[in-house]
């Protein structure tokens, strides 16, 4: 199976692209700005424009490398229009195979694809996972290079290793500058956010025992990323898999009624509006309320039903659930792209899709009962979110490698 992702990615290019509004006032655009995607061995802009991962109309801008120049006009840009020629590509530093694309927004709505209508690439990668793609990519070039050097002692591969998890990394660069503006301002949120680098500590420390400190494996790094998206990602009423989302939240309490996106109904989940996709905001908290109603109903709707009633001794279930996904998000540094470079000893659970979705479902109960037990000594919410966050600390000191790891720990923490 290893196999056939080194052949999925024999002779892959790889297309690193910024978009134009990043350029600074010299003309040129910081590395952390910089984002990538596979191609095939013979890219074309239809098949980029295929793949791209952004929806609506855009302009693409090839790098196109200059013989003979000085240095300082070593390149120019070339304005791509023909959706079937092969575009030029460079080798980069690695041996590896990368064409180099600036961006320009056209318009908001989707490209227009009908002209290439069953019109698919020769040429096209193996459709295989894209975290599996990148690690063969980058596994193949960075075995590439050391081959054509001279054999390094044991004691000295470290910096290689570095230098590849750079290069897997860089997959994922840009995602750290688009957080900080999109993110909840309640006075909750900003209480969590200016204790989550205190908290981060506390993992470390705890986790410094015996635990084993490394970084990111490239599957996780893939997993991160898409939960990354998912933070910074605004919910829209036009996006049909955001409302699928919704309808999927919907279908757990009302199975015989159609959905409405506002309104009547939308109350017993706590929305202090009834309106989920406006006080929701983003998509991460809306994807993990979703897990916990399917995967653990037997807990999710017994939840519900006892904060489905206003009054003094309920909270406002989805809103809080919302807050506890921000917090799982902090403890793993993903508002700030931290968990991209940071060694820790339990990024191989995050390996697992649904391990980020599972510590939230595990978090969510112990806010639940955390307010059951104490909510009339203290209904400040945000109270009980540091419980739940001294909680989930300690879970991830413990460093459960997989999911069924995780549950077994939390259960034996929480006596459920």
């Amino acid at each position: 199976m290893a196999q056939r992702y080194e052949d999925a990615t024999d002779g892959a290019v790889l297309c690193r692209y910024f978009f134009q509004h990043m350029l600074v006032e010299d003309a040129t655009v910081r590395e952390e700005c910089v984002s990538s995607i596979l191609l095939s061995s013979e890219p074309t802009l239809g098949e980029l424009r295929r793949k791209f991962p952004f929806e609506g109309q855009y302009h693409f801008r090839l790098q196109h490398v200059l013989t003979g120049g000085n240095k300082a006009a070593s390149y120019c840009w070339l304005d791509l229009s023909e959706p079937h020629h092969v575009l030029p590509v460079t080798k980069n530093h690695s041996g590896g195979r990368e064409i180099r694309v600036k961006v320009l927004q056209l318009s908001h709505e989707p490209q227009d694809d009908a002209a290439d209508a069953g019109k698919q690439e020769s040429r096209d990668l193996v459709d295989v996972p894209e975290d599996r793609q990148f690690a063969a990519y980058f596994r193949a070039h960075h075995h590439h290079k050391n081959s054509n050097g001279r054999e390094s002692m044991q004691h000295q591969q470290s910096p290689q290793q570095q230098q590849q998890m750079q290069d897997v990394s860089s997959v994922l660069s840009g995602v750290k500058k688009a957080l900080a503006s999109k993110m909840k301002t309640s006075a909750m949120a900003q209480t969590i956010q200016k204790k989550s680098a205190k908290m981060w500590e506390k993992v470390v420390a705890g986790a410094a025992g015996g635990s084993v400190n490394m970084p990111p494996t490239a599957p996780a790094l893939a997993q991160l990323a898409k939960l990354v998206g998912a933070l910074k990602a605004p919910l829209y009423e036009s996006n049909r898999d955001h409302v699928d989302l919704l309808n999927r939240l919907w279908v757990t309490c009302y199975d015989a009624q159609p959905l409405t996106l506002r309104g009547a109904g939308w109350e017993v989940f706590g929305f202090r509006y009834d309106d989920p996709l406006r006080e929701l905001q983003f998509v991460l908290p809306l994807q993990c309320l979703v897990f916990f109603h399917e995967v653990h109903c037997n807990v999710a709707l017994p939840i519900l039903k006892d904060q489905s009633t206003p009054g003094p001794a309920s909270y406002p279930y989805a809103l809080v659930g919302a807050q506890v996904s921000f917090l799982v998000a902090d403890l793993l540094q993903l508002k700030d792209g931290g968990c991209l470079g940071a060694e820790r000893p339990f990024w191989r659970l995050f390996e697992d899709p649904i391990a980020f979705f599972e510590l939230f479902s595990i978090a969510f109960r112990a806010f639940d009962q955390s307010w059951k037990m104490n909510s009339s000594k203290s209904t400040e919410i945000g109270a009980h979110l540091e419980y739940v966050a001294e909680f989930s600390q300690e879970l991830l000191r413990r460093s459960p490698e997989s999911v069924p790891a995780l549950v077994e720990i939390a259960h034996q923490m929480q006596n459920w």
